[in-house]
């Protein structure tokens, strides 16, 4: 049985393993995989109303990364390194460089009990 091609517009941002990543970004030579940054923000919360999150988490799809827009956001890091000379890994994680380009992605990640208890499938 053949699989289904993957849609990256249908994956989180974060969500690729690091050869599928490395596969789709050919001849990038970066140490990890994920959101390009340089800071994160987390928040963690509990659901207490599993309807009305549900119903709220409509609003917050259109605004997650997905790995398509990942990939163009890196493809747009490394020209712009290319461009100016830089090496590739200025400007990434601690090695801070001036000239970056801002990119800003979302994601959202459940606990084991935080999926199951959000989800239509017990």
């Amino acid at each position: 049985m053949a699989l289904a091609p993957l849609s990256l517009a249908n994956v989180q941002g974060d969500i690729l393993c690091v050869s599928m990543y490395l596969q789709i970004l050919t001849s990038l030579t970066f140490s990890r995989f994920g959101l390009p940054k340089q800071a994160q923000s987390f928040l963690f919360f509990t659901v207490d109303n599993v309807d009305g999150f549900r119903s709220s988490l409509t609003n917050l799809v259109p605004l997650i990364t997905t790995a398509e827009q990942t990939k163009s956001n890196i493809s747009e890091i490394r020209q712009f390194k290319v461009q100016n000379r830089l090496a590739f890994n200025d400007g990434d994680g601690e090695v801070v460089h001036p000239a970056v380009i801002t990119v800003s992605g979302v994601n959202i990640a459940f606990s084991n009990v935080g999926l199951k208890k959000v989800s239509y499938i017990q």
